[in-house]
């Protein structure tokens, strides 16, 4: 009689044994006659004994570690969007991601911006400047004959007649001075 290779999954590390040993978790062995089972490659990972493979982590998940029994979400500010990842991209400018193991980041509402890459959440447009569409990596100045006066605008909000803003980015109007007049919203001027 003759000595039998180990089948593909175990591996025996001993001589003069009787029989083979599965592949522990995160190990694994794809070949007959292995004396010891190869660690899960980075982006992928082996939960049960006896495995002759590793599974790649999924979408929103990585693995930047050898022979490993599990994968591990993308933290926040990250996502992951294809499967057997070592590592999670940052999200970009104009997007932000708040919770663990997503596969893409969300833009930023308007009045909102992202300035940075990897945002957990978005930064409210200063007052006095605003922003009118979703993923902005920047907010605008209040134009003239405009005022911000909170912060996270969409729009800025026009001066009332009686009033005008010559300048950028204010944050109230300025009243018509004695001698002049303005009638309508949204002046830059007086009359």
């Amino acid at each position: 009689s003759e000595c039998l290779p180990c089948v593909v999954g175990t591996y025996q590390d001993e001589s003069g044994k009787q029989d083979c040993k599965p592949c522990p978790g995160g190990k694994y062995s794809d070949t007959e006659g292995l004396s010891l089972c190869l660690n899960c490659q980075v982006g992928t990972y082996s939960n049960d004994t006896g495995s002759h493979s590793c599974i790649e982590c999924a979408i929103g998940y990585y693995q930047d570690e050898q022979g490993k029994t599990a994968c591990k979400p993308c933290p926040s500010g990250r996502y992951g969007d294809g499967t057997g990842l070592a590592a999670c991209q940052p999200c970009n400018v104009g997007t932000f991601m708040k919770s663990a193991g997503s596969n893409h980041c969300m833009n930023c509402s308007k009045g909102e911006y992202q300035d940075e890459t990897g945002g957990v959440e978005c930064k409210k447009c200063p007052a006095g400047y605003f922003t009118d569409y979703t993923g902005s990596v920047q907010c605008l100045k209040c134009p003239p004959g405009t005022y911000g006066n909170e912060t996270g605008l969409e729009s800025c909000l026009p001066c009332s007649a009686g009033e005008f803003q010559d300048g950028l980015g204010e944050l109230s109007c300025k009243k018509c001075p004695k001698g002049t007049f303005q009638d309508e919203m949204g002046q830059a001027n007086t009359h």
